[in-house]
C-alpha cells in the first residue's frame, strides 16, 4: 500500500516500487554515539534542527544585513537557503540513482518524493493535472502537508508574510532536475505560515514558471488571492546574471587591451614624430657641413691612390680604410636626409624582377653570400616611385650582408598578396637574428644594434614604403636569421 505518498492513480504502481526499495535503503542505518557517526546504507549522515534551517536562519541573516533592512536580509536568505537545497537534492538524487541502479527518468523521479518523507523533509501529495514530462512541458503542481519549514516557524509561534517553504522547493526540484536532465525550479505560492490552507508548489523549467502560475490564478480565482509575494527562485536568474557580467567583463578587458595597445602604438609614433622633428632640424644643416668636406676628402682620396700607384701594401691599406669610412659618413648623412625630408613619390608601373636586378647591381656582394631570386615571370607589376623602391630595396639588402659577415644565403623573393591586389617582397637573411626586444624597436629613429650607425636606414624604408601605399614587416629567430616583407600595391 502506497502511504509514504500521494501521486495520481495512474502512478501509483510506479511509486509503489520506489517505495519498497526506498524503505529498503533506509532500513538499513546504523547509530554509534560513541564514535558520533550515523550511517544509512553504508554512508555517513547527520541530523539537523528543522528549525535551525528555517526561522531561525532567516533571523540569523535579517540580523547580519540589519543595516540593508529586512527585506533585503530576507532575500539573501532565501537565495542562499534555495541554492543550498537545490544542490542538495541534485546530489542525494545522484548518489541514490547511482546506489540502486536507476536509469529511466521516471523511476528516478518517483524516488524522489519517497526518499524526502523517509528524510523528514516533507510529504508529498502531487495533483492530476501535473505532467512530468522530460521537456520544456515539464509541470508539476504539489502540497506538502507536514513542511518542516512551516511546522518549525508554526511550532515557535512564528507567522509571514511569505512563503517559508524555500528549502523544500530547492530541494525537490533539484531532485527532479537531476532526474530528468532539465532545468527546474520550484516556487511556493501558498503556505501555512502565512494563514493559507496547504503548502502548494509549482514545478516547472524557469522560462515558464510565471506563465503557469498566471495560469492556475486564473483557474482558481478565489485561491488566486491568496496567492501573495511568492518568489520565483532567482538561483538561474543569477547565474544568467553572472554569465552576463562575465562576457561583459571579457569584452571590457579585451577593450581595454585593444586601447592600451592603440595608446602605446600612439605613444611610440609620437616619440617617433619627435625625433624626426628633432633631426628635420639639424638635417639642412649636416647635410651641408658634413657633404662638402666629405666631398673634398674622397677626391683627395681618389687623387692618392692614383698617384701614389705604387705605394707600399701599408699605404694602400690606410687609404682604402679611409675611403670605406668617407663611403660610411656619407651613407649616415643620406639616411639623416631621407629620414626627415621624404619626398612625395611619382608612382608608375614598375616590374618587380627589374627593380630587384637593378637594387642588386648597386650594391657590390661579397663572395662568401650566395644570392638566390625567386621572383615569379608573371608576378603583377607594383606601382611605386622606382627611385624611392631602389632606395628600399637597397638598404634592405645592405642589412642583410651586414647581417652575415662570414658569409651565408640571402634569399629575395616575391608573390602575389593574398588580396591579389598586393605584391609582397622578401628580403631574408641566414644570420646571427635579431633578439624579440629588438624588434619592435627597429623602425625606430635612432635605434640601432650596430656599432658606428645611427639607425636611420629602416627609419627610410618604413617612410619610403608608406607613401607609396605599402607596408613592412619583420620576423628574425636567433641563430637563424631574418625575414623583411616590404607589401607594395600593384597597378599597371
Amino acid at each position: 500500500m502506497l502511504n509514504t505518498v500521494k501521486v495520481p492513480q495512474q502512478f501509483e504502481p510506479l511509486f509503489e516500487k520506489a517505495q519498497e526499495y526506498v524503505a529498503r535503503f533506509f532500513s538499513e542505518r546504523k547509530e554509534d554515539p560513541t564514535q558520533g557517526t550515523i550511517e544509512i546504507f553504508g554512508e555517513r549522515y547527520i541530523l539537523v534542527r528543522a528549525a535551525s534551517l528555517s526561522f531561525e536562519f532567516f533571523e540569523t541573516i535579517v540580523g547580519l544585513y540589519q543595516k540593508e533592512g529586512k527585506e533585503e536580509g530576507c532575500n539573501i536568505a532565501r537565495q542562499l537557503l534555495f541554492d543550498i537545497a537545490h544542490a542538495i537534492g541534485k546530489q542525494d538524487a545522484r548518489n541514490f540513482h547511482k546506489k540502486m541502479h536507476l536509469h529511466d527518468p521516471m523511476e528516478k523521479l518517483s524516488a524522489g518524493p519517497v526518499h524526502f518523507a523517509h528524510a523528514g523533509w516533507a510529504f508529498v501529495d502531487i495533483f492530476p493535472e501535473s505532467s512530468p514530462s522530460p521537456d520544456e512541458n515539464y509541470y508539476l503542481i504539489y502540497d506538502h502537508p507536514y513542511s518542516f519549514e512551516s511546522e518549525a516557524w508554526l511550532a515557535a509561534g512564528k507567522k509571514s508574510e511569505f512563503p517559508v517553504c524555500i528549502m523544500n522547493a530547492g530541494y525537490s526540484s533539484g531532485w527532479c532536475e537531476e532526474s530528468f536532465g532539465l532545468e527546474l525550479i520550484a516556487t511556493e505560492i501558498m503556505c501555512k505560515t502565512k494563514g493559507d490552507p496547504a503548502c502548494r508548489f509549482i514545478m516547472s523549467p524557469p522560462a515558464h514558471m510565471e506563465g503557469h502560475i498566471a495560469a492556475y490564478m486564473k483557474k482558481e480565482p478565489e485561491l488566486a488571492k491568496q496567492m501573495t509575494k511568492y518568489e520565483v527562485p532567482g538561483f538561474f536568474k543569477r547565474k544568467e546574471a553572472e554569465e552576463q557580467i562575465r562576457k561583459m567583463n571579457e569584452e571590457l578587458e579585451a577593450k581595454v587591451t585593444e586601447r592600451t595597445q592603440q595608446l602605446v602604438a600612439a605613444q611610440e609614433e609620437l616619440l617617433r614624430t619627435e625625433k624626426l622633428t628633432l633631426l628635420g632640424q639639424v638635417a639642412d644643416t649636416v647635410g651641408h657641413e658634413l657633404r662638402n668636406p666629405l666631398g673634398v676628402m674622397n677626391n683627395a682620396v681618389y687623387f692618392l691612390q692614383t698617384v701614389l700607384s705604387d705605394a707600399d701594401d701599408t699605404t694602400k691599406e690606410y687609404l682604402n680604410i679611409i675611403k670605406d669610412e668617407i663611403t660610411d659618413a656619407e651613407r649616415i648623412v643620406s639616411d639623416l636626409l631621407d629620414a626627415v625630408r621624404t619626398k612625395l613619390p611619382q608612382p608608375e608601373a614598375v616590374e618587380v624582377a627589374e627593380l630587384m636586378r637593378q637594387s642588386l647591381r648597386k650594391r657590390n656582394v661579397p663572395s662568401t653570400v650566395t644570392v638566390k631570386l625567386d621572383i615569379p615571370e608573371d608576378i603583377s607589376p607594383v606601382r611605386v616611385d622606382p627611385l624611392q623602391m631602389h632606395q628600399v630595396l637597397w638598404n634592405l639588402i645592405t642589412n642583410g650582408l651586414e647581417a652575415m659577415p662570414d658569409g651565408g644565403l640571402l634569399e629575395i623573393s616575391a608573390n602575389e598578396g593574398a588580396s591579389a591586389q598586393t605584391v609582397k617582397v622578401s628580403v631574408r637573411d641566414s644570420g646571427s637574428g635579431i633578439a624579440p626586444e629588438h624588434q619592435s624597436k627597429l623602425f625606430q629613429p635612432m635605434f640601432t644594434t650596430k656599432a658606428r650607425r645611427v639607425g636611420l636606414g629602416l627609419v627610410v624604408v618604413k617612410n619610403l614604403t608608406e607613401i607609396n601605399g605599402g607596408s613592412v614587416e619583420v620576423e628574425s629567430e636567433l641563430g637563424k636569421g631574418s625575414v623583411f616583407t616590404v607589401t607594395l600595391p600593384c597597378g599597371a
